[in-house]
Protein backbone atom coordinates (compact mmCIF):
# COMPACT_ATOMS: atom_id res chain seq x y z
CA UNK A 1 0.00 0.00 0.00
CA UNK A 2 3.02 2.42 0.81
CA UNK A 3 4.15 1.32 -2.90
CA UNK A 4 0.92 2.43 -4.57
CA UNK A 5 0.73 5.74 -2.70
CA UNK A 6 4.45 6.49 -2.97
CA UNK A 7 3.65 5.99 -7.02
CA UNK A 8 0.67 7.97 -6.78
CA UNK A 9 2.72 11.24 -5.21
CA UNK A 10 5.57 10.69 -8.23
CA UNK A 11 2.54 10.52 -10.96
CA UNK A 12 0.91 13.59 -9.84
CA UNK A 13 4.00 15.53 -9.15
CA UNK A 14 4.93 14.44 -12.67
CA UNK A 15 1.44 16.07 -13.75
CA UNK A 16 2.19 19.02 -12.18
CA UNK A 17 5.46 19.53 -13.44
CA UNK A 18 4.55 18.82 -16.72
CA UNK A 19 1.43 20.71 -16.70
CA UNK A 20 3.25 24.17 -15.17
CA UNK A 21 6.11 23.71 -18.62
CA UNK A 22 3.33 23.77 -21.19
CA UNK A 23 1.62 26.74 -18.90
CA UNK A 24 5.21 28.96 -19.24
CA UNK A 25 5.61 27.85 -22.65
CA UNK A 26 1.91 28.89 -23.77
CA UNK A 27 2.28 32.20 -21.78
CA UNK A 28 5.69 33.13 -23.26
CA UNK A 29 4.32 32.53 -27.16
CA UNK A 30 0.71 34.14 -25.82
CA UNK A 31 2.75 37.14 -24.48
CA UNK A 32 5.11 37.45 -27.47
CA UNK A 33 2.79 39.31 -28.90
CA UNK A 34 2.17 42.99 -28.69
CA UNK A 35 1.44 46.37 -30.56
CA UNK A 36 4.35 47.67 -31.18
CA UNK A 37 5.79 51.60 -31.35
CA UNK A 38 3.03 53.73 -33.35
CA UNK A 39 4.90 54.55 -36.99
CA UNK A 40 5.84 58.36 -37.35
CA UNK A 41 6.49 60.23 -40.34
CA UNK A 42 8.66 63.42 -39.89
CA UNK A 43 9.24 66.43 -42.80
CA UNK A 44 12.51 68.34 -43.42
CA UNK A 45 12.79 70.94 -45.75
CA UNK A 46 15.68 71.56 -47.75
CA UNK A 47 17.68 75.12 -47.34
CA UNK A 48 16.52 75.78 -51.22
CA UNK A 49 12.58 76.32 -50.94
CA UNK A 50 12.41 74.51 -54.42
CA UNK A 51 14.51 72.03 -52.83
CA UNK A 52 13.59 68.53 -52.38
CA UNK A 53 11.75 67.83 -49.01
CA UNK A 54 13.10 64.84 -46.93
CA UNK A 55 10.15 62.65 -45.30
CA UNK A 56 11.41 60.29 -42.63
CA UNK A 57 9.61 57.32 -41.49
CA UNK A 58 10.17 55.86 -38.10
CA UNK A 59 8.55 52.47 -36.30
CA UNK A 60 8.00 50.44 -39.44
CA UNK A 61 8.27 46.73 -40.13
CA UNK A 62 12.12 46.17 -41.04
CA UNK A 63 13.20 46.12 -44.69
CA UNK A 64 9.97 47.11 -45.33
CA UNK A 65 8.93 48.86 -49.09
CA UNK A 66 7.49 51.98 -48.10
CA UNK A 67 5.16 54.10 -50.41
CA UNK A 68 4.44 58.34 -49.38
CA UNK A 69 1.61 59.97 -51.44
CA UNK A 70 0.19 63.48 -50.88
CA UNK A 71 -3.26 64.30 -49.88
CA UNK A 72 -4.23 60.44 -49.86
CA UNK A 73 -4.76 59.88 -53.38
CA UNK A 74 -3.18 57.70 -55.31
CA UNK A 75 -0.38 60.06 -56.17
CA UNK A 76 2.87 58.33 -55.34
CA UNK A 77 5.81 60.98 -54.77
CA UNK A 78 8.32 58.54 -53.12
CA UNK A 79 9.12 55.09 -52.38
CA UNK A 80 11.75 53.84 -49.84
CA UNK A 81 12.19 50.88 -48.24
CA UNK A 82 12.66 51.09 -44.40
CA UNK A 83 16.17 49.82 -42.86
CA UNK A 84 16.49 47.08 -40.27
CA UNK A 85 15.60 49.24 -37.23
CA UNK A 86 12.59 50.13 -39.40
CA UNK A 87 13.66 53.44 -40.41
CA UNK A 88 13.61 55.19 -44.00
CA UNK A 89 14.08 58.12 -45.31
CA UNK A 90 12.41 59.38 -48.99
CA UNK A 91 13.67 62.55 -50.80
CA UNK A 92 10.61 64.03 -52.57
CA UNK A 93 8.97 67.12 -54.60
CA UNK A 94 5.66 68.09 -55.27
CA UNK A 95 4.59 67.30 -58.21
CA UNK A 96 3.87 70.71 -60.29
CA UNK A 97 0.20 72.07 -60.47
CA UNK A 98 0.16 71.43 -56.72
CA UNK A 99 -2.27 73.91 -55.23
CA UNK A 100 -0.83 76.30 -52.37
CA UNK A 101 -1.83 75.72 -49.02
CA UNK A 102 -1.39 72.82 -46.06
CA UNK A 103 -0.88 69.24 -47.77
CA UNK A 104 -0.81 65.87 -45.97
CA UNK A 105 1.92 63.71 -46.70
CA UNK A 106 1.27 59.92 -45.91
CA UNK A 107 3.75 56.76 -45.38
CA UNK A 108 2.08 53.94 -46.27
CA UNK A 109 4.11 50.43 -45.45
CA UNK A 110 3.76 47.14 -47.23
CA UNK A 111 2.21 45.70 -44.28
CA UNK A 112 -0.75 48.07 -44.12
CA UNK A 113 0.83 50.67 -41.23
CA UNK A 114 0.27 54.76 -42.26
CA UNK A 115 1.37 57.35 -40.70
CA UNK A 116 0.72 61.18 -42.14
CA UNK A 117 2.22 64.65 -41.65
CA UNK A 118 0.84 67.60 -42.60
CA UNK A 119 3.24 70.43 -44.63
CA UNK A 120 2.51 73.84 -46.13
CA UNK A 121 3.47 74.00 -49.62
CA UNK A 122 2.60 74.31 -53.45
CA UNK A 123 3.60 74.08 -56.80
CA UNK A 124 7.05 72.81 -57.60
CA UNK A 125 7.93 74.50 -54.09
CA UNK A 126 7.46 75.02 -50.39
CA UNK A 127 5.86 78.44 -49.68
CA UNK A 128 6.23 78.88 -46.49
CA UNK A 129 9.09 76.90 -43.76
CA UNK A 130 7.54 73.40 -43.17
CA UNK A 131 5.14 72.82 -40.58
CA UNK A 132 4.76 69.28 -39.85
CA UNK A 133 2.06 68.32 -37.65
CA UNK A 134 2.82 64.38 -36.97
CA UNK A 135 -0.08 61.48 -37.15
CA UNK A 136 -0.06 57.82 -37.22
CA UNK A 137 -2.88 54.92 -38.02
CA UNK A 138 -0.60 52.43 -36.97
CA UNK A 139 -1.31 48.65 -38.22
CA UNK A 140 -4.84 46.42 -36.99
CA UNK A 141 -6.54 47.78 -33.66
CA UNK A 142 -5.58 45.10 -31.05
CA UNK A 143 -9.15 43.62 -29.72
CA UNK A 144 -9.66 41.02 -27.27
CA UNK A 145 -8.30 39.96 -24.38
CA UNK A 146 -4.78 38.36 -23.59
CA UNK A 147 -6.15 34.73 -22.26
CA UNK A 148 -2.81 33.50 -22.16
CA UNK A 149 -2.77 33.20 -18.25
CA UNK A 150 -6.52 32.01 -18.30
CA UNK A 151 -5.60 29.20 -20.31
CA UNK A 152 -2.38 28.30 -18.32
CA UNK A 153 -5.30 27.65 -15.03
CA UNK A 154 -6.99 25.69 -17.45
CA UNK A 155 -4.22 23.46 -18.58
CA UNK A 156 -3.02 22.99 -15.06
CA UNK A 157 -6.27 22.23 -13.76
CA UNK A 158 -6.85 19.60 -16.59
CA UNK A 159 -3.58 18.22 -15.76
CA UNK A 160 -4.34 18.02 -12.35
CA UNK A 161 -7.47 16.77 -13.06
CA UNK A 162 -6.49 13.99 -15.35
CA UNK A 163 -4.06 12.67 -13.01
CA UNK A 164 -6.40 12.55 -9.85
CA UNK A 165 -8.74 10.40 -12.16
CA UNK A 166 -5.90 8.21 -13.30
CA UNK A 167 -4.80 7.33 -9.63
CA UNK A 168 -8.20 7.31 -8.48
CA UNK A 169 -8.60 4.46 -11.07
CA UNK A 170 -5.65 2.65 -10.49
CA UNK A 171 -6.41 2.52 -6.72
CA UNK A 172 -9.75 1.22 -6.98
CA UNK A 173 -8.40 -1.59 -9.61
CA UNK A 174 -5.91 -2.72 -6.74
CA UNK A 175 -8.28 -2.50 -4.12
CA UNK A 176 -11.09 -4.61 -6.91
CA UNK A 177 -8.05 -7.05 -7.01
CA UNK A 178 -6.88 -7.12 -3.23
CA UNK A 179 -10.50 -8.05 -2.14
Amino acid sequence: MVGRSMMGRRIAAAALAVSTLVVVGWSATAFAYGMGPTPTVSVTASTDPCGAVSVTATNFAPDEAVTVTLDGTSTVVGTGTTDPTGSATVSIRFPSGTSAGTHTIVVTGASGDTSSSTVTGGGTCLTAAVSTTPSSGGGLAFTGADIAAMAGVGAVALGVGGMLILVSRRRRAADSAAA
